[in-house]
């Protein structure tokens, strides 16, 4: 570690805590190309370096185009080690330079927590007897680092309210970037409730300043996104909640994407087209899905944010399926300058990418939950998320243009039957 960027970076965790004015998006390819995630490769063909390779290989060869690779599992030797499994990532610079070289943007899963039984955590602990760092938040005692449960187990965790903890972690992440050749970090989840008996640093308002801090590290880092429930604090891209594959799971997706956005966040990253929980793989370790409700929830996408493909579309879906998924990859591409354009405005004046009718049309009847919702103030985006394949729309007050080219005079309620899989009903504010 370089001692004068520890303390350079401590210095400016000091300075910048409760400051979120100044909110730097992620570059434009981050929402112009789809994510790609190895979370059910991982789980249908094992974690590891092989596996990786072949799915980056594969999403190539089908023409699909991807701006974000995430890479999705336990990598490392134990949590807080920055060193990947040799067994199963025997060359992981090698790994993400073919990975860079495809024109893809390499992201890696990372959490702050630290195993109480390694070496990392008698290294960074408290320690009154024989010195020690002191980078990990205190249990109640005030003398061994507080234990807390994650879906990892039970860890202990950097103390980020300590400006030297801060710089110090910082600085290793920086130090991974760099050797790796990583372009981000998929931060996990935080449980606020779990520290709520850690004696921090900065003991006034502790757990909210952690979360503050934890939601700064994605400054440093572009391409860098917060897994739901995310670290509390605006001004981040926040993953939604994973989703099981079914048709109940889809007609959450929009509630939940309005509620983040209320909530402050910058914009929100579905969890996956057709649901990104592996907890309905078979037995059989088949990649079974429903094509009709993989091709609706990837028509949902294609005006959000960003998309984002937990599983490969090709394995699942007929050669006609896999055509219309990429037309919706398409149509999120022409539409990908105004995303940007609203996502910078969002940065700078805290006004959420995706709005509720509400938020756009107060006071018009619109104040209660619908499967519909706006992206900036131009489009109206409702989703078909009905298995017979109907949906009803609101249209507000005005001139509305569909991608047919029809125009609807609002305020008016109509109903669409029997949609085409291939079709996605939006209308263009006029």
């Amino acid at each position: 570690m370089k001692p004068y960027r520890i303390f350079a970076l401590a210095l400016l965790a000091s300075l910048t805590v409760d400051v979120f004015s100044a909110v730097r998006p992620p570059p434009d390819d981050f929402f112009a190309k789809p994510w790609f995630s190895t979370r059910f490769e991982f789980a249908l063909r094992g974690a590891g370096q092989k596996t990786a390779e072949a799915f980056a290989d594969e999403i190539a060869a089908n023409n699909l185009p991807c701006g974000v690779f995430a890479l999705e599992c336990d990598w490392a030797t134990h949590p807080g080690s920055m060193t990947f499994d040799q067994a199963d990532f025997p060359d992981p610079k090698a790994m993400f330079g073919k990975i860079r070289g495809k024109g893809f943007r390499p992201v890696v899963s990372m959490s702050s927590f630290v195993s109480p039984d390694s070496r990392e955590c008698r290294r960074f602990r408290y320690d009154p007897e024989h010195g020690g760092l002191d980078h990990l938040l205190r249990g109640p005692d005030d003398r061994t680092p507080a234990i807390l449960r994650w879906r990892g187990g039970c860890s202990a965790t950097w103390d980020l309210t300590r400006p030297a903890a801060f710089g110090f972690f910082l600085d290793m992440l920086t130090t991974f970037s760099d050797k790796y050749g990583v372009d981000g970090f998929l931060f996990e989840s935080l449980d606020p409730a779990e520290m709520k008996d850690g004696r921090f640093y900065a003991q006034d308002r502790g757990v909210a300043i952690f979360m503050a801090r934890y939601g700064q590290l994605a400054r440093y880092f572009p391409y860098s996104v917060y897994d739901s429930p995310g670290p509390g604090v605006t001004g981040t891209v926040v993953r939604l909640s994973p989703r099981r594959h079914d048709w109940k799971e889809l007609g959450l997706v929009i509630p939940e994407l309005l509620a983040r956005s209320r909530e402050g966040v910058l914009c929100c990253v579905p969890d996956g087209v057709g649901g990104g929980s592996t907890d309905w793989i078979r037995q059989d370790r088949t990649n079974a899905i429903d094509q009709v409700l993989f091709l609706r929830s990837c028509a949902m996408q294609a005006l959000m944010p960003t998309m984002h493909f937990a599983r490969a579309p090709w394995r699942g879906l007929s050669p006609q399926g896999l055509d219309i998924c990429r037309g919706f990859i398409r149509l999120h591409a022409s539409l990908s300058p105004y995303i940007i354009e609203q996502v910078r405005n969002a940065a700078n004046t805290g006004v959420p990418v995706v709005r509720s009718m509400d938020d756009v049309f107060p006071g018009q009847g619109f104040n209660r939950p619908l499967q519909q919702f706006m992206l900036g103030s131009r489009y109206l985006v409702a989703p078909v998320v009905s298995r017979d394949g109907s949906v009803t729309i609101e249209i507000p007050a005005g001139a509305w243009t569909d991608p047919r080219g029809m125009t609807v005079e609002g305020p008016k309620t109509i109903k669409l039957e029997k949609v085409p899989l291939s079709f996605l009903p939006y209308f263009e504010r006029k």
